[in-house]
């Protein structure tokens, strides 16, 4: 179980872009993962340590990794730290897709209402409800 190789000089925050500083460093830890600088069981950096170096708030890391691990690609030990997820688990954990508005979570700052797209681990005949759901109440505001 070593750390992952990803140090602070990798990732990028771009305060200009549209998503929260969490949804971009959790975007590039996945981005690690898939390209397998960051392999299963291998221990992210202590979130402490890289709010330190970045200048961040702990909070903003701690919800990156919390939506790395609803994403399947991380899991939480307590006291221990956060791993990189099995292949197989990742997979598993993607059972569905839970779809709702964005505004919540990061609001855009010009158009239309974006959606927020988790993939999590939600039953797909939950997250299809919740989909035909959303589809029933966009046409009734047409």
């Amino acid at each position: 179980m070593a750390t992952g190789s990803i140090r602070s000089n990798a990732l990028k925050l771009e305060p200009n872009d549209s998503r929260p500083l969490y949804v971009q460093i959790a975007d590039q830890l996945a981005d690690a993962i898939e390209d397998e600088r960051l392999h299963p069981e291998d221990r992210l950096p202590a979130m402490r340590d890289l709010a330190r170096e970045l200048g961040c708030a702990l909070v903003t890391f701690s919800q990156a990794y919390e939506l790395l691990t609803a994403r399947g690609r991380a899991h939480a030990r307590v006291g221990k730290g956060t791993y990189v997820a099995e292949p197989v688990e990742r997979r598993e954990r993607m059972e569905g897709v839970l779809v709702m508005p964005a505004e919540p979570f990061y609001p855009t700052r010009q158009g239309p209402p974006a959606l927020h797209l988790s993939f999590g681990h939600i039953p797909s005949d939950v997250a299809k409800e919740g989909v035909r759901r959303l589809g029933a109440a966009l046409e009734r505001s047409n």
